[in-house]
């Protein structure tokens, strides 16, 4: 087999990153990992995210930044300067895209907002990212993650049955507005290659957050349908959950709603004698007279082969691995197989 010659994607987009922390670098990021020519630009005292988070050994900047900088070219600019605004302004005309999260009229008191813009470069693409959008009552105040994931619902529905609403652990509306803020910026992108015109692209988290609640939000618009704290549970998958094994290994068990004959299969490879299997709503319920949830939980207690019988038929089950290092080393071996 021939090596043919690596096309990157993006290859030619030139995109000015003059946003700050995650969700805007973030959808940079993304155009970079695809070849696109990204500039970031840092104020004289280096962008923060620099100083976050976790530190190499050696020194130097946190592997945040590692991540977020990667695969673009960096340039120190004054904004507060008449040469800073200057040089940004420059930047533009020649750019395709444009990235930045200021809140709401900040650019446009800079003398950089998308009017100006796009009358030097009418091929631009500006893309806005915020909390709560460019306008609405709350376009002026300071979005976060976790204000975003409280206000979607996310965080009720989250954490035991008994047990407080809860919050991810990482920055999840970060990581989910960065891929819609990416994916915008290639449908305005694409938009520009009938029209010829670019135009501004306005993402904020919230909303992204509220696109990951899939029907819950219509569920309870039109049946006022509250959902429950489940645990790792759904309502119409079952079985579903993590479950310790006797060794004191946890595996990860996912039904799929609707099909009551693969709940079959789960139980019988776990060694579960069936005797009556309820069917509610096309959802496997009941095994007997006990919760479906519950048997398949006493099942994989009892030996962590049950739950690896579960992987080599093909059916949805994995180890939970107990740190990231051990869950990227598993990865990467698979995908060399």
């Amino acid at each position: 087999m021939r090596n043919l010659p690596r096309v990157q994607a993006l290859a030619g987009l030139r995109v000015i990153d003059m946003a700050t922390v995650f969700a805007g670098p973030g959808a940079a990021r993304h155009l970079a990992d695809f070849g696109a020519d990204v500039v970031k630009v840092e104020s004289p005292t280096g962008d923060g995210v620099r100083r976050m988070g976790w530190f190499p050994p050696e020194g130097g900047d946190s592997y945040t930044w590692k991540l977020l900088g990667r695969n673009k070219r960096a340039v120190v600019l004054d904004l507060k300067t008449d040469a800073g605004l200057d040089a940004l302004l420059r930047l533009a005309d020649s750019a395709d895209v444009l990235v930045e999260n200021f809140r709401p009229g900040t650019i446009e008191r800079l003398g950089l907002g998308p009017d100006v813009l796009l009358a030097r470069n009418p091929r631009l693409v500006v893309l806005r990212v915020t909390g709560f959008g460019q306008d609405g009552p709350y376009a002026s105040k300071p979005g976060f993650a976790t204000i975003a994931e409280a206000m979607s619902g996310f965080a009720a529905i989250n954490g035991e049955p008994d047990g407080a609403p809860l919050l991810p652990p990482i920055a999840l509306t970060d990581e989910v507005a960065a891929l819609a803020g990416a994916f915008a910026v290639m449908v305005a992108l694409r938009a520009r290659d009938a029209s010829g015109e670019g135009q501004v692209v306005d993402v904020n988290l919230l909303e992204s957050m509220i696109q990951m609640m899939s029907a819950l939000p219509s569920a309870a618009a039109h049946l006022d349908y509250e959902h429950p704290r489940l645990g790792s549970g759904i309502p119409y998958s079952v079985p579903r959950g993590t479950y310790r094994c006797g060794d004191g290994e946890w595996i990860a068990i996912s039904g799929v709603g609707g099909l009551g004959h693969l709940a079959v299969q789960y139980a019988k490879v776990m060694g579960l004698h069936i005797c009556a299997i309820d069917i509610d709503d096309s959802n496997v319920k009941t095994v007997g007279s006990q919760s479906l949830g519950g048997c398949f939980a006493k099942a994989a207690g009892s030996t962590r082969d049950n739950g690896y019988a579960l992987w080599h038929r093909n059916l949805s089950q994995c180890l939970v691995r107990s740190d990231i290092h051990t869950s990227l080393s598993a990865i990467i071996a698979g995908v060399r197989q």
